[in-house]
């Protein structure tokens, strides 16, 4: 085989021509939101900047006060953050941790207990009855469905956990001077300072991407170091990230939502419809089919499903299958000539295949199962398509 020499440019974008923003709801600025998938089913929470909590059980068509802004808090009270537990509904406050046992948070019972209770509390996050609560001084934890707590990380000075995920055993925090990671439940805690500010965090495999005001970066050894991720959100405060399958989607204040279908290698805008407010979005979640936006003109939502845009100088209109695939993967339509080149990059951009096609096929057979993205291009352009090896 000759030798293949090229310099490939391409510029990926996201298909997003169907996906149309629409407002279902208004009022004051949302700091946070919590859309429940299963019991009680298809509920939306939002915690308001002054106004506490309010929750809709039709999709946003009316909201409803909960009891926590007529009994337990002053008119002034702000809801950071709020995570389902078992079937407790579970709110950061400025003033503290409530619990509400039932879908309609009809009765909250602030928490006292465990040193929680008078501080703001600025993120949760919960896996079964397991919640960690974010505050300025530290991260607490509870097993028992938020009714209990205890320290397990403090600070001093003082140093505000914007965010926390939980994946499995692996406990990430973003926090204001930077990013924390504890591989034992939240026993012990490393801090990378590689990046700061952190606003949100989400996982895909091994790969961890956190949103700052300086944009989006990303590591693939639990925070020890980290690399630029904004290609196409350059110069973006970014708030918050969301992922729906292997998509993932970021909420920017000014910019409005971008989407990524390729781990966060490029961006592209996503705000088909979103009023000119709405592009200030502190708050993006995803759930089910449905991508939900908080903004600074009420609540919005679009489908959460979106393709890759194959482009180059001329489409060449090829498909793969089958896919998903474990063995061949085969090019529909594909026209070989002494130009065709192939590359699979992995979800990470890193470049696992680069070589010259001479039949309409590959052999994927010693590949890990994971997502890849392909790259055909000949002398009539170039084909960009994404391929799940089972």
């Amino acid at each position: 085989m000759k030798k293949l020499i090229q310099i490939i440019v391409i510029a990926i974008s996201v298909n997003t021509a169907n996906a149309q923003w629409s407002q279902f709801g208004t009022g004051p600025v949302i700091n946070t939101m919590l859309v429940t998938g299963t019991y009680p089913s298809n509920m939306i929470y939002l915690g308001l900047n002054n106004d506490g909590v309010v929750y809709s059980a039709n999709y946003g068509t009316s909201w409803t006060g909960t009891s926590m802004n007529n009994y337990w808090l002053p008119t002034t009270a702000s809801a950071f953050s709020i995570v389902q537990s078992g079937s407790k509904i579970i709110a950061g406050t400025d003033f503290g941790i409530f619990v509400s046992g039932g879908p309609t948070c009809s009765y909250w019972t602030k928490i006292y207990a465990g040193g929680v209770s008078g501080t703001e509390i600025y993120s949760l996050a919960a896996s079964g009855s397991k919640v960690f609560a974010g505050t300025e001084y530290g991260i607490y934890v509870s097993n028992s469905n938020g009714v209990n707590w205890s320290s397990c990380l403090s600070f001093s000075p003082p140093n505000i956990v914007n965010c926390i995920v939980i994946d499995g055993i692996n406990i990430y925090a973003g926090t204001t001077d930077g990013f924390y990671c504890s591989i034992d439940n939240g026993i012990n805690w490393t801090l990378s300072t590689g990046v700061n500010n952190v606003r949100s965090i989400v996982t895909i495999d091994s790969l961890i991407l956190v949103a700052t005001p300086n944009g989006i970066y990303r590591s693939v050894n639990n925070g020890v170091t980290w690399s630029g991720s904004n290609t196409g959100i350059s110069n973006a405060y970014v708030t918050s990230l969301a992922i729906n399958g292997q998509n993932i989607y970021a909420g920017s204040l000014g910019y409005g939502a971008f989407a990524s279908v390729d781990s966060g290698n490029t961006w592209s805008p996503f705000n088909n419809g979103l009023s000119t407010s709405a592009l200030y979005i502190p708050i993006i979640v995803s759930e089910g089919q449905w991508l939900y936006a908080g903004t600074g003109d009420g609540v919005w939502r679009t489908s959460a499903y979106i393709g890759i845009n194959e482009l180059g100088n001329r489409n060449l209109g090829v498909s793969i299958y089958p896919n998903p695939s474990t063995n061949k993967i085969y090019f529909k339509n594909l026209k070989i000539d002494n130009s065709t080149a192939l590359t699979i990059e992995n979800i990470y951009g890193e470049k696992i295949i680069f070589t010259e096609l001479t039949a309409p096929e590959i052999n994927i057979s010693n590949l890990p199962p994971s997502i890849y993205l392909v790259k055909i291009q000949n002398k009539d352009g170039l084909s960009l398509l994404k391929f799940l090896k089972e």
